[in-house]
């Protein structure tokens, strides 16, 4: 062979080799942008299906279809790769586990399967957010996606009558309360905690903070006037933890001076929080305290609720939901609504012992991460245990904000970029 030949034939490959890669690239995108699809319709569906209007024709029937969607796309990244068998004999006895309660107590089969799909989701968080959220990219999409689905609840609450603007006495800061088109305020209020969250890490961990602040300022406001109290106090535990260090290493007096102004602000407001919902009003946190102690009680008595949980009582088919049954279980003057309690009585303790590892698990996850994304990751998951005491957010596959937060963590985890900062 001539070496006229030769350069012939390797320049035959250099092309064959670029025209290879240059479908892989294209597949590489294509199949980026159908995953980046499914991600925006996944929370979409979600925010939509919170609507007042949207789940009073379909009930929870829309909501439900994003989390199945999330459900098999998660199963069928590894059953499709052949890969991950030992993470699903470990997630099939984790959500043996966290079912038992129903299994094993008299409920409706609804209700069985309610908790399996609550289950299975919730272990399956950390390989959906493996294939379909491996970057910054998409947790911008997520924010997209949810605040889209918000401004369709906002355009389908005006045209219907179920927008939920009022003025509400009881909140103390502000007297104007707007669901957005949401069933209750605690729901919007979440929605719009998960996008501020959302948008700001993907700000943060770009850069480009500065460019978004009133982006940010307003989406705050929207929290404020969801009348969510707890959302608000989240969104400020998040800001404060994670901007602590800039804080106190603020050297110039003009940003001290401002720093100062917007302390001595959030202060007031918490101060004005807490005399109207504490100081004033005893008996409304004197309900949650008669509850715990009635919870601990009752299943202090009886080892097999401990151990299983109260599930039966919880979602007996009464007609009503799980509030009304477990006060009337307990008393009217006791109620269950923080997470943690929400948790013992759904999954009893073998419940709460899932729960305990997988936030374990994450935390442990911290070690070896970029600084920035550490940072990140340790408030996020400080509030979400916050949480724990003010909403239902980390046990309720219903409250947006629980699903997204999962979401949000498990993808910093596992992001490919690992931005540093």
């Amino acid at each position: 062979m001539t070496n006229e030949q030769d350069r012939e034939q390797n320049k035959l490959l250099r092309k064959t080799k670029a025209q290879k890669k240059n479908q892989e690239e294209r597949y590489d995108t294509k199949n980026n942008q159908k995953k980046n699809g499914i991600v925006f319709i996944i929370f979409f569906l979600l925010t939509i299906g919170n609507g007042k209007y949207i789940s009073s024709i379909f009930g929870n029937n829309i909501e439900l279809i994003g989390l199945l969607i999330m459900l098999t796309c998660a199963i069928a990244s590894t059953v499709i790769n052949k890969k991950g068998i030992k993470e699903n004999i470990g997630i099939a006895i984790m959500g043996i586990l966290l079912s038992c309660g129903a299994i094993f107590n008299d409920v409706s089969n609804e209700t069985k399967i309610m908790f399996l799909l609550s289950s299975l989701l919730l272990l399956n968080y950390p390989k959906f957010a493996r294939n379909y959220l491996p970057s910054n990219k998409q947790i911008k999409i997520m924010g997209d996606a949810l605040l889209t689905g918000m401004i369709v609840n906002i355009i389908i609450g005006i045209f219907t009558g179920t927008l939920g603007a009022s003025l509400d006495s009881t909140i103390p800061i502000v007297k104007i309360v707007i669901k957005c088109g949401m069933k209750i305020k605690n729901y919007c209020g979440g929605v719009w905690l998960a996008i501020f969250l959302l948008y700001y890490i993907y700000y943060y961990r770009e850069r480009i903070m500065r460019g978004h602040i009133i982006k940010l300022l307003l989406i705050a406001l929207l929290i404020v006037l969801s009348g969510s109290k707890g959302a608000c106090l989240l969104m400020i535990a998040f800001l404060l933890g994670i901007n602590i260090k800039n804080i106190l290493n603020i050297k110039s007096s003009k940003e001290k001076t401002a720093i100062m102004l917007l302390a001595i602000f959030f202060t007031i407001i918490i101060a004005v929080y807490l005399y109207n919902h504490i100081l004033i009003n005893v008996p409304t946190y004197a309900y949650r305290a008669r509850g715990l102690e009635q919870l601990f009680t009752t299943l202090t008595k009886n080892p097999s609720r401990l151990l299983f949980g109260m599930s039966d009582i919880a979602y007996a088919n009464s007609g009503y939901g799980y509030e009304y049954n477990m006060r009337s279980f307990f008393g009217w003057s006791a109620s269950v609504e923080m997470a943690y309690a929400n948790i013992i009585i759904k999954n009893g303790l073998i419940g709460a012992f899932v729960y305990f590892y997988i936030f374990a698990k994450l935390f442990r996850a911290r070690k070896g991460m970029p600084k920035k994304d550490e940072t990140i990751l340790t408030y996020i998951l400080a509030t979400m245990l916050i949480s724990g005491f003010v909403e239902t957010y980390i046990a309720s596959i219903h409250f947006v904000l629980g699903p997204v937060m999962f979401c949000l963590m498990y993808s910093l985890v596992n992001d490919k970029e690992k931005i540093d900062g």
